[in-house]
């Protein structure tokens, strides 16, 4: 595959593997309409912190899934796979020093070991406005936008599934389409959830028959 960075030690790889992904879009409410938080700080709930709470809660400090049963799905490496990983280059502190980075999540792993394991990211959050566009309101909803990077043995539903149920653990009202204003009443935490589906993630025997044509005068021989 084409897709992924050079390598830092710009010396040529070969991929056996892609992470796919499941994405969710989580919106979360407040009042009907932003509110003025000099007259309803304190007593109106500010969906931006409870969003930016229900985030904090799928994750520990070193980026490991807090999502019960999230790892339960994927499918060990081989030896072969964890040798090739332990006698890859190390490549993690000149890459820091690149990117400014004064600490990585899964320390004391490697990027080529972490790489090899789902995440999951917040690619992106909005919450009424910032900057010169501020004003003292509190929000009316907030919104972040997940992505899940599946590996070999997970599928996009039962892991969307799972992060669901842990968005209802976390005392959430949960819905795919917006929600009514008899829900809202009804609720303290509504949160609409919109799951994007993917393909699941694909990784190639590391010590299989190659599928390059002409690699193999027996190939075709051979039974898959």
């Amino acid at each position: 595959m084409c897709d992924g960075p050079v390598h830092q030690t710009r010396r040529q790889s070969v991929i056996f593997g892609a992470r796919s992904g499941v994405n969710l879009n989580i919106t979360v409410y407040g009042a009907r309409v932003e509110l003025h938080s000099g007259h309803y700080g304190n007593w109106a709930p500010n969906p931006a912190m409870t969003l930016a709470r229900l985030l904090a809660s799928m994750k520990d400090e070193n980026g490991r899934v807090l999502v019960d049963r999230f790892y339960d799905d994927v499918e060990p490496l081989s030896e072969l796979e964890r040798k090739a990983i332990a006698d890859a280059p190390p490549i993690d502190r000149q890459l820091m020093d690149d990117l400014w980075l004064g600490g990585v999540d899964g320390a004391p792993r490697t990027l080529t070991e972490l790489i090899t394991m789902p995440s999951l990211n917040i690619r992106g959050m909005a919450s009424s406005r910032v900057g010169d566009q501020a004003s003292n309101v509190i929000p009316a909803t907030a919104t972040a936008s997940i992505d899940i990077r599946l590996v070999k043995g997970m599928e996009p539903r039962p892991t969307a599934d799972r992060v669901l149920d842990h968005i209802r653990r976390q005392g959430f009202f949960v819905t795919e389409t917006e929600p009514t204003a008899q829900m809202r009443r009804e609720h303290s935490k509504v949160a609409r959830v919109v799951v994007v589906r993917r393909l699941g993630a694909r990784r190639a025997d590391a010590d299989g028959p190659s599928d390059c044509p002409g690699s193999d005068p027996d190939r075709g021989k051979r039974t898959r």
